[in-house]
């Protein structure tokens, strides 16, 4: 049981904690702010476009086979 309580005594020092950690400095949450890419209205335009074509046919398709 000593020797236990030794071996935990060299391995786990309380005081040297506080010293170590007192040397690192927390990490800041806005360090760096993330810019969009370029081509970001390019892409949501296309999108729209393409959403737009689909609602177009779909509508060319259900006229042509509407009943009257």
């Amino acid at each position: 049981m000593a020797q236990t309580r030794e071996i935990a005594s060299r391995i786990i020092s309380h005081d040297a904690n506080i010293g170590v950690m007192g040397k690192f400095k927390p990490v800041r949450a806005n360090a760096k702010k993330t810019t969009r890419p370029q081509g970001a209205a390019g892409c949501v335009i296309l999108i729209l476009l393409i959403m737009v074509g689909v609602m177009v046919f779909l509508y060319l398709v259900m006229k042509s086979n509407a009943n009257g």
